[in-house]
């Protein structure tokens, strides 16, 4: 019986349970469908918080690990199928059965079971989450700018920074080169252009670099990796650099970003392939290549790189050398009578070089003897730069320790920043500066003389603040007149240093510069007895060169020695002999040992920048004269003994930024390791950089209040700190937990000029909660604080808040309501030039405190990103506080309902942003009008009411505004009521851009006005605005004219309901719009464009185009006929760059009818350079529909490149009577898809193309049978031309 129980039991088990287990299914219907919501959206987060790390990694150029990438898209495809389950599925599930009456057990039953089995996957997928890694690599800090001279204002330039503008923003010159002689100003042109497309962000990534006469590939490939995010290299030859370097490049090319590369004063052909660069002249490859830009004295280095664009810089014309060297002598002394004639002269001697201008100009600044301006006529030629230096020099003696420091940059490698440290360590060691004593007054000296220097024209603005850099014509001048005076050599070893040797200089040397090549080149002997300075650096691109044992004979008067990128085994033991020796350094060497360093009892500066040393000497600590120790950048050094630094009593300076193993205060000093207890024996250090990884580590009674200058980071890791690199007191703060703050920081915090906190804890009601008055803080940087509600809290500070402070930054603080709470007290923030605040959820005002004590006065720069809670970003009474405000970006504010609130003001005055230049406002997707003035236009307008709400009102001006930005404003829906009003409160605007603007109709209304006439306006883009039908409404039956002199480029892309410039026509440009000075027309996705040109009489086009040089008109589907056979003759003049890619474009120049095709001579396209015929499958002609691409009605006499592709009407390109002017210098040539070709080159056209053609490239034609129609040639005239290369047929 029990057995039959037994399995009676089992039965029902394994019956009722799988039964429990489907009715349990229906009835966790909604708690199962909740929970897989849940975990849905929980996948989802770590999916985009996994994708932001790939995304940043990729960046930084790192690589993504393999189980990665495989998890993403394992999550993407489980999120793709789970949200369609949700979306879909689920609606099954709430249809009723039963008319009605009774949910759909049967779907839900399947839905639930469904979620069930989708959360088993989802937490496999979880569980797989587990990457502590995902790539390797690490970025690297940003790069800066230099300054632009003066001469970049005038016509002449600006007509070659346009022109190279507009190759630079094209699609097929991806080689610019740029020459002219030394001193015409070629460096300073791409420096514009770099700050040009930095500011308006036209490339993702801007490499420049100098690669001077010598180039040093190591150098150049360091240099790139630094810009990119690259962290050192661990390949040692430039070839494995190289490969490392171009992955990267492709990888960010891939993706989508595009990148500039300057190489700039390039004196021979260089291999892009062996600097890493990706670069191809091939269209088809144009998604993996560079654009780059070349400068070159020699116009053939140009071309043999391949530079499809060279543009020469002239001299300055005789207005502009003028107007240049008033600028800089100053008007009232230029304009004297008698001073006026002596300076036509000088600048006549001038040349035009703005190098000379400008140095001869700043030497008679401030001169007020006629003599010397008499005497400077006598000394110029023309075109004698040298001669001109030689004056400016010699003005120099007035300050002798300028001119000492002017010949030293002479030791310095042509083209490179010289550090202004190096420049101090090398002065110093010299002896100069005797009046000088310490290395704080030695430091305000140096900066003097080269500010003194940069004055002068003989020094430049290096990549930062902390460099210089000299004109390689200057440095030319300089190392002629060291040599001569003052017996200082920089030369090459080899033959440079035999022929010194030979003619007995190396006796009489004081000072010399020895550029290693490589081994081989390593002189056996220094035999210098007058030598008082000696650098040597190595310029091997391979592993470092191991400096000879034997190397040095006794320099009795050695006082300064330099090596850098040398591997030292050993100190030579000629070593002992230098008791003279002021200052060694070790820049980036390979350092085994350097035992016997203590005897060098006189040392006062000691430098490893850079080395590879992992423990420091112990007898270091003898060096008891040593006035600073440099260590920074030696990220290996793991070892200081104990009572090294305290030994060294007279230290004033001492950088050790990578070393983190420092001895906890309160442990027994019996211990090996130093201390930061020992800086306090230290009474004349002034200047320290150091690295603390720990607040335990600093001693409760270290004050060090002595520090001048110091840059100090405690917590976190080690981060370079450049944001303000002129300042001299740099304060970082990163996950610092103690509380209250340990009293040697509260020191620190009192003097910081800059100072970065990351990653607190606490200061709930400000920084001011730390009772610090923070009186010389000009740099405030705070992110990530997790409990901060006000930056400053005036009710507890009770006293100015921040009265020196000119750049506030504020990151990620998610409990931030606003930056400052209370009345504020006298100068509070008054010094406020920069205010950016990003990802701020919380805050609700950019300023609540009354607009009187805003600090508004002197602020110039706003940025407001993330902001989500913001309305509104001024009040109208704060405006008239913004007098000095020169940018305002807006980006990504959800609820941004107005930049200014006028709503509660009693009346609304004229609101005049007096200075502002750049204006930006993106992703603002509540954000209907600048100004909140729906009172006031009821009070204004009650009569007649608009509909429509504009972005722009009458109310507000902006008479300086040059560059305005929307893009991503879901809302709005006209931008200016009238065309009056663009021209009226908008007079100098230059560059307009609209993108992403999804109900945007049109850019203003015009009502019935006749003519309107914007002077400045220069650019204009418009780009993915669905609904706009275009750029202007008309009322019925107007004819406006509109004439926009300045116009050069017009750029109009996937505006999918564009029928033309005004609403209610078909054509984009006619009589009425008048654009003479149009150089880029770009028009891609207009697909209800039917005529770009329409009624336009020969004069009309003529004026209206004459300057245009680049047309392109892409995917345009209703387009007909590019040019109508009225228009073409005068339109395409100037033009230089041609492409086309429409699919129901028949012929690009059409006649108005078959009999004036007929009567039609010859249209000749004088300055067309390069040719597009891109998907254009209903193509018959260029002009007559012959089938024939090219008959004798058109000619290119000096069309250069030529692309055809995806044209399946064409039987042939060329027909038999080509004119013989037409084709003459065509270079490259690139056919693919045309399936009805049959031969590429006509007979009669074979050699005279032959004579030119350096490339070509055929694929995909199915019928084509020869390249070459070889028919009815001669056999003499079949031979091939040495230039002509095939590369794919």
């Amino acid at each position: 019986m029990d057995v039959l129980v037994s399995i009676a039991t089992k039965i029902a088990e394994s019956v009722v349970a799988p039964i429990g287990r489907q009715f349990g299914y229906l009835f966790k219907y909604t708690s199962n469908i909740k929970t897989f919501k849940e975990s849905v959206e929980n996948l989802e987060n770590k999916r985009v918080e996994m994708q932001s790390r790939v995304t940043n990694a990729r960046s930084n150029g790192e690589e993504i690990f393999q189980s990665v990438i495989k998890w993403l898209d394992d999550v993407n495809a489980f999120l793709v199928e789970s949200n369609n389950f949700l979306n879909e599925d689920l609606k099954a599930a709430d249809t009723k059965c039963i008319k009605g009456l009774c949910p759909n057990l049967w779907s839900r039953y399947q839905l639930s079971r469904k979620a069930e089995k989708k959360m088993k996957d989802k937490e496999d997928l979880a569980k797989r989450n587990i990457f502590t890694l995902i790539s390797e690599y690490v970025q690297q800090p940003p790069i800066e700018f230099a300054t632009v001279e003066d001469s970049m204002a005038f016509k002449s330039r600006e007509e070659i920074l346009d022109k190279i503008w507009a190759s630079l923003k094209g699609e097929h010159v991806r080689m610019i080169g740029i020459c002219g002689m030394a001193g015409v100003g070629k460096t300073t042109l791409v420096t514009q252009i770099c700050k040009l497309a930095n500011s308006l962000s036209l490339f993702d990534v801007i490499l420049m670099v100098v690669v001077s006469q010598n180039p040093n590939y190591l150098d150049i490939q360091d240099r790139f990796a630094e810009i990119i995010g690259l962290r050192k290299f661990d390949e040692k030859t430039k070839e494995g650099r190289a490969s490392r370097l171009h992955g990267v490049l492709e990888t960010k090319l891939k993706d989508g970003k595009k990148i500039l590369v300057i190489l700039d004063d390039v004196w021979e052909k260089l291999n892009m392939s062996d600097l890493g660069i990706p670069f191809s002249n091939d269209d088809s490859k144009s998604e993996k290549s560079c654009k780059i830009v070349v400068t070159s004295r020699d116009e053939n280095v140009c071309r043999q790189m391949g530079s499809l664009a060279i543009y020469s810089v002239e001299q300055l014309h005789q207005d502009e050398a003028w107007s240049l060297f008033e600028k800089i002598v100053g008007h009232d002394t230029l304009n004297s009578i008698d001073r006026r004639p002596i300076a036509s002269k000088i600048i006549e001697a001038c040349g035009g070089l703005p190098l000379a201008i400008n140095i001869i100009a700043s030497a008679l600044r401030n001169n007020d003897s006629l003599d010397c301006w008499k005497d400077a006529i006598g000394k110029i030629k023309r075109g004698e730069v040298f001669t001109t230096l030689e004056l400016s020099y010699k003005y120099l003696k007035k300050e002798p320790d300028a001119q000492e420091l002017f010949l030293l940059c002479s030791l310095f490698r042509q083209d490179v920043d010289i550090p202004i440290y190096d420049l101090l360590i090398h002065r110093l060691g010299w002896g100069l500066f005797q009046d000088t004593t310490t290395l704080d007054s030695t430091f305000v000296r140096i900066h003097a003389l080269v500010a003194y220097l940069k004055s002068s024209s003989l020094l430049l603005d290096g990549a930062n603040k902390k460099c210089v850099k000299m004109h390689d014509v200057v440095q030319e001048f300089v190392l002629s007149v060291a040599s001569k005076d003052r017996h200082m050599f920089h030369v090459e070893t080899g033959s440079n240093l035999d022929n010194l040797e030979s003619n007995g200089s190396l006796k009489l040397c004081t000072s010399i510069s020895l550029q290693i090549k490589d081994a081989d080149s390593f002189p056996s002997k220094l035999d210098l007895p007058e030598l008082k300075l000696l650098k040597l650096e190595s310029c091997f691109e391979g592993p470092p060169l191991v400096l000879p044992y034997d190397i040095f004979t006794p320099l009795q008067k050695l006082k300064v020695l330099s090596m850098y990128g040398l591997q030292i085994m050993s100190l030579p033991p000629s070593f002992k002999y230098f008791q003279e020796l002021h200052a060694l350094s070790f820049d980036s060497c390979k350092i085994s040992d350097i035992l016997g360093i203590g005897e060098l009892k006189n040392l006062l500066f000691l430098c490893f920048r850079g080395c590879n040393i992992k423990a420091l000497p112990k007898e270091i600590g003898k060096l008891t004269k040593l006035k600073l120790l440099d260590l920074s950048k030696c990220k290996k050094l793991t070892i200081i003994p104990s009572n090294v630094i305290r030994s060294l009593s007279r230290l004033e300076g001492l950088s050790i930024d990578y070393f983190r193993e420092w001895e906890v205060p309160s442990e027994d000093n019996g211990n090996n390791r130093a201390s930061l207890q020992e800086l306090e024996s230290l009474s004349c250090l002034v200047s320290l950089k150091v690295h603390i990884p720990v607040t335990t580590l600093w001693p409760e009674d270290l004050l060090l209040k002595n520090l001048r200058r110091f840059k100090i980071s405690i917590g976190g890791q080690f981060e370079e700190v450049e944001l303000l690199s002129s300042s001299s007191k740099i304060l970082k703060l990163n996950h610092v937990t103690s509380r209250p703050l340990i009293k040697g920081v509260d020191v620190l915090l009192q003097k910081a000029e800059v100072i970065f906190m990351e990653n607190m804890n606490g200061f709930q009601n400000g920084l001011y909660d730390l009772d610090l008055k923070f009186l010389e803080l000009k740099c405030l940087h705070i992110k990530k604080f997790g409990e901060m509600k006000y930056v400053a809290d005036a009710t507890i500070a009770r006293c100015e808040v921040f009265p020196r402070l000119e750049i506030l930054e504020i990151n990620s603080l998610h409990n931030l309501q606003e930056i400052s709470h209370g009345n504020l007290l006298g100068r509070s923030f008054r010094e406020l030039q920069e205010l950016r605040l990003d990802t701020l959820p919380q805050l609700m005002y950019i300023w609540k405190s009354p607009a009187e004590t805003a600090p508004l006065c002197n602020l110039r720069i706003l940025t407001v990103s993330g902001c989500l809670k913001l309305k509104s970003i001024f009040s109208q009474s704060m405006v008239r506080y913004l007098s000095q405000l020169l940018e305002m970006k807006v980006d990504d504010c959800e609820a941004l309902e107005e930049i200014v609130d006028c709503e509660n003001e009693p009346e609304v005055p004229d609101i005049v942003f007096q200075q502002l230049r750049i204006l930006s406002l993106t992703k603002l997707p509540m954000l209907k009008s600048f100004l909140s003035l729906v009172n006031a236009w009821a009070r204004d307008n009650h009569h007649a009411p608009r509909k429509q709400v504009s972005l722009f009102q009458n109310k507000v001006t902006f008479p300086k505004l040059e560059d305005l930005c929307l893009s991503k404003m879901d809302s709005l829906r006209e931008i200016w009521t009238s065309p009056f009003q663009l021209k009226l409160s908008f007079p100098r605007l230059k560059e307009l851009s609209m993108s992403h603007l999804p109900n945007l109709m049109h850019v203003w209304y015009m009502g019935s006005c006749e003519t309107i006439s914007f002077q400045s306006l220069s650019s204009i883009t418009i780009d993915s605005c669905p609904t706009m039908k275009g750029v202007a409404t008309i009322e019925e039956n107007a004819t406006p004219m509109i004439e926009f002199p300045s116009l050069q480029t017009m750029v109009l892309k996937y505006l999918c309901n564009f029928n033309g410039f005004y609403t209610e026509r078909s054509t984009l440009l006619d009589e009425k719009v008048v654009v003479p000075n149009l150089k880029e027309l770009s028009l891609c996705g207009l697909t209800k464009l039917r005529h770009v040109w329409e009624n336009l009489d020969q004069h009309r086009t003529h004026l209206s185009f004459q300057q245009l040089r680049q047309l392109e008109i892409l995917c345009c589907d209703n387009l007909r006929d590019v040019l109508s056979a009225s228009t073409t003759g005068s339109l395409l003049q100037q033009q230089v760059e041609s492409t086309f890619s429409c699919d129901r474009t028949k012929t690009i120049d059409a006649g108005d009818d078959q009999e004036e095709r007929n009567n039609k001579t010859m249209i000749v396209f004088p300055s067309l350079e390069v040719l597009n015929l891109d998907q254009l499958p209903n193509l018959t002609s260029f002009f007559t529909g012959s089938g024939i691409v090219f008959d004798e009605k058109v000619a290119f006499p000096a069309l250069e490149k030529l692309e055809v592709s995806h044209l399946d009407n064409i039987r042939g390109l060329w027909c038999s009577q080509v004119p013989l002017q037409s084709f003459g210098g065509l270079k490259q040539l690139n056919v693919s898809d045309c399936n009805k070709l049959v031969h590429v080159v006509p007979s009669h056209l074979v050699q005279q193309l032959l004579n030119t053609m350096e490339h070509i490239l055929v694929h995909h034609c199915d019928l084509l049978e020869e390249l070459f129609e070889l028919q009815g040639l001669a056999v003499d005239e079949r031979k091939p031309t040495p230039n002509f290369i095939v590369y794919e047929v």
